[in-house]
């Protein structure tokens, strides 16, 4: 089912299924091979928060797989930091939903994803549903985290919910103030939209 979703969507910062066929009893696909580094990985190496250039990059780019694969009646589902790949020309590659959990041999790739992956889940009871319009919202709000996670270097807490925090005073409270990143006030209200509590806020498409 991963695979047809791939490969029923074409764009540059989305993983690319060039054939899928059933054999001996099971499923393969014929794939590209990508050279790059997951997001997760190369922001836990990051000394500073990126620019917003970057950021900006980083979603348009992104926005576009996911507008991608929306307007086929689709949703992703497993927009994470372990699920985004950073090309050798920068450029972001989103994976299948289920690519960080087929990592082979990895303990320490296993114990990130539960630890990190997890609480970026948005808690919104939107992925159990199965309306095209819902799972889309939910992969729109699941960017919005992973850029908060790109911004901060901190994964949400599952312990308990966080209250409603704009992500200036997120900024203020996680860097000291000649360290602080500095953002448009537009990007801003943009992902504080995407990341409210109230669904009258949330984006409802790319």
């Amino acid at each position: 089912d991963e695979a047809r979703l791939l490969a029923h969507c074409d764009h540059p910062a989305l993983v690319r299924v060039n054939q899928l066929f059933e054999a001996h009893g099971t499923a393969y696909r014929v794939m590209p091979y990508y050279s790059g580094r997951r997001l997760v990985d190369i922001r836990r190496d990051m000394p500073e928060a990126p620019d917003e250039a970057s950021l900006r990059s980083l979603l348009e780019d992104l926005l576009g797989a996911l507008e991608a694969i929306h307007q086929g009646g689709r949703s992703h589902g497993g927009v994470t930091p372990g699920n985004i790949m950073l090309l050798a020309d920068d450029r972001p590659l989103l994976l299948g939903p289920g690519a960080a959990g087929r990592e082979i041999g990895s303990d320490l790739v296993e114990t990130l994803m539960a630890t990190i992956e997890a609480p970026l889940v948005p808690q919104v009871g939107l992925r159990s549903t199965h309306s095209p319009a819902h799972g889309a919202i939910a992969d729109l709000r699941a960017l919005a985290e992973v850029t908060r996670f790109c911004i901060t270097g901190l994964a949400p807490s599952s312990a308990e919910p966080a209250p409603p925090q704009t992500l200036v005073d997120l900024i203020a409270q996680t860097f000291e103030p000649a360290q602080r990143p500095r953002y448009s006030a537009g990007l801003m209200r943009t992902l504080d939209a995407a990341l409210s509590p109230l669904p009258a806020d949330w984006p409802t498409s790319a």
